[in-house]
């Protein structure tokens, strides 16, 4: 309103245009700028030497960081497993860290998240998305100087090898948006095998140092694995190269959700036992020429190493599927009288479904 604004407006007292620019503070400017102008030469030296001096100061002192690190006490550990892991693998490699980090007198407390991120306790996480080959550590440590402690031994633990299943990233709380990857590259080298494409893949020469390839390892059925064999693999295209090739059996300490149901589906036995048992096999198969093992499906042993079997768990419907060598379609066909039946039935009863249009 017209009388708020007469209230809130200073009281100025009548003057001329001139009057003005004789105030206190624009006689100060005036004397400035007339400086300025009088002893330029000076005042571009100065103006240059204060923006050396600002980017030297920049260059030694200033963190280069756009935004800096934050002080608080806690320790990310990322860890990524390859794609396709089962989250019991994943849980296996948490357990791991976990029991590397326990042994740190600076960790406090420790939280893990297992087949997904943390929940968004801080203003710049940025909580994963579900993923069962994805874990997340949060630890936390007495202070600044305690967290960077609990980093750097972690990071060397990880950079001796003890976590080799598994890519492990250790960083802090950081100010501003976050980073998953700071630096991405890709190293390409030569192929030694440059394929053709509709090319005779029967007249491609074979690598020598494949050990499939080995003359010991002709007519193999049985395949030993590593720990998570199958990850990465989400469709059937895995069990049929592997039974094309001869397999039977593959015997892992852990595979991968959806390539281990694709076995049973296609014929393949996924036998499961321990890390240690494992690698007593793949070192007697390196150490013995003409090692062989023989698996009995229906009592569930493995004949040939040593003098005792070796006992192993199968889904007793998965076991009868294969024993009767049935897939999807075998089961279905099972029941094959019930189906005709119910499609007669089903006939009868609406029979306009089945009538033929003519038009």
């Amino acid at each position: 309103m017209p009388y708020l604004g007469v209230k809130l407006l200073p009281n100025y007292q009548k003057h001329d245009a001139a009057s003005l620019y004789q105030t206190p503070i624009y006689t100060k400017l005036r004397a400035i700028i007339t400086y300025c102008v009088r002893f330029r030469k000076t005042v571009i030296l100065v103006t240059v030497a204060a923006l050396v001096m600002s980017a030297a100061v920049m260059a030694i002192l200033v963190d280069k960081q756009f935004f800096p690190s934050s002080d608080r006490p806690e320790v990310l550990v990322s860890v990524y497993l390859p794609q396709g892991s089962s989250i019991k693998t994943t849980d296996a490699t948490v357990q791991k860290l976990e029991s590397a980090l326990s042994e740190l007198p600076e960790v406090k407390s420790l939280s893990s998240y297992i087949g997904a991120g943390a929940p968004r306790f801080f203003i710049s996480a940025n909580p994963e998305q579900p993923d069962p080959s994805f874990a997340k550590i949060i630890a936390i440590g007495d202070d600044a100087a305690g967290r960077d402690r609990i980093m750097a031994a972690l990071k060397q633990r990880i950079a001796n090898g003890e976590f080799p299943e598994a890519r492990i990233r250790v960083t802090s709380l950081l100010f501003g948006p976050p980073v998953v990857w700071p630096v991405s590259f890709r190293v390409v080298g030569p192929d030694v095998d440059e394929g053709v494409p509709d090319a005779d893949n029967s007249k491609r020469p074979l690598n020598p140092e494949f050990p499939l390839n080995f003359p010991r390892y002709q007519g193999a059925s049985i395949l030993l694995a590593r720990e998570n064999f199958g990850c990465g693999s989400s469709r059937e295209h895995a069990p049929w190269a592997l039974v094309d090739y001869g397999f039977r059996a593959v015997i892992a300490p852990s595979f991968a959700d959806i390539f281990r149901s694709n076995c049973f589906k296609n014929g393949l036995l996924p036998i499961e036992l321990d890390e240690a048992v494992v690698e007593q096999l793949f070192r007697a198969m390196y150490e013995q020429d003409g090692f062989r093992l023989k698996i009995d499906l229906s009592e569930q042993r493995i004949e040939g190493f040593g003098s005792e079997s070796l006992r192993f768990d199968v889904d007793e419907f998965r076991k009868d599927c294969l024993l009767k060598g049935l897939d999807d379609i075998g089961i279905t066909l099972q029941r094959e009288s019930a189906i005709r039946q119910f499609e007669e039935t089903h006939r009868h009863q609406f029979p306009w479904v089945f009538d033929v249009v003519e038009i």
